[in-house]
């Protein structure tokens, strides 16, 4: 139903564009002024009507992307654990307690040691930095971060719609950083990637348990 009011909706705003262009190429040759220029313009009005902010977006994802994402790891489990002489074998695995949830913040408690938070904080053009970290929580200090940028957009064939920009499915590109072979190193520690290190940090105190 949703793609049927997509096609729809498209289909009459392509139609409108191209009558508004024809329009102003017209008029401005009947008055003595250039057509090619009052075409794209009347183009260039019509595109900002519902795509006004696709370049400003994905301009500000792909510069804060470059200059604030990436992977930081402070201390590898290893290196925490050789810091914290048996403590690791004292830990509860994770049903330690229940996640702390704010609108900008998920505080998971992975036992009595080490907690997963996500964090987000507004950029310009309604991007956000997500910051995925973990934490001692008896130091505060951080082990290891994740930076990412992202439009905090739901999909909505999933979840639903929870707002308008929800349905800009032109933005979706948006929803993180990307990582290619000519960044990715940027992305990785001693070869593993932010995915490595949360199952590392999870499973400490696994054992205890099994």
């Amino acid at each position: 139903m949703i793609g049927l009011a997509y096609i729809l909706f498209f289909s009459v705003y392509g139609y409108l564009s191209v009558k508004a262009v024809k329009y102003a190429a017209n008029w401005a040759a009947e008055n003595g002024r250039s057509p090619r220029v009052w075409g794209f313009l009347a183009g260039f009005a019509m595109y900002n009507l519902v795509f006004w902010d696709f370049i400003p977006v994905y301009a500000t994802h792909a510069y804060y992307c470059a200059k604030l994402g990436g992977l930081t790891v402070y201390k590898t489990p290893e290196e925490w654990k050789a810091e914290n002489p048996g403590v690791a074998k004292s830990l509860t695995w994770s049903d330690y307690s229940v996640p702390e949830v704010t609108a900008n913040e998920y505080i998971d408690f992975l036992n009595q040691r080490i907690a997963y938070i996500r964090k987000y904080e507004s950029l310009p053009f309604d991007n956000w930095i997500e910051y995925r970290r973990f934490v001692d929580r008896k130091t505060g200090k951080k082990l290891a971060e994740r930076r990412d940028v992202t439009l905090r957009m739901r999909n909505f064939f999933v979840s639903g719609i929870d707002s308008f920009k929800s349905l800009k499915v032109w933005l979706s590109g948006a929803n993180e950083c990307p990582v290619r072979d000519g960044n990715r190193s940027r992305w990785v520690h001693n070869g593993k990637s932010f995915s490595d290190y949360f199952k590392d940090f999870s499973e400490l105190g696994r054992k205890i348990n099994e």
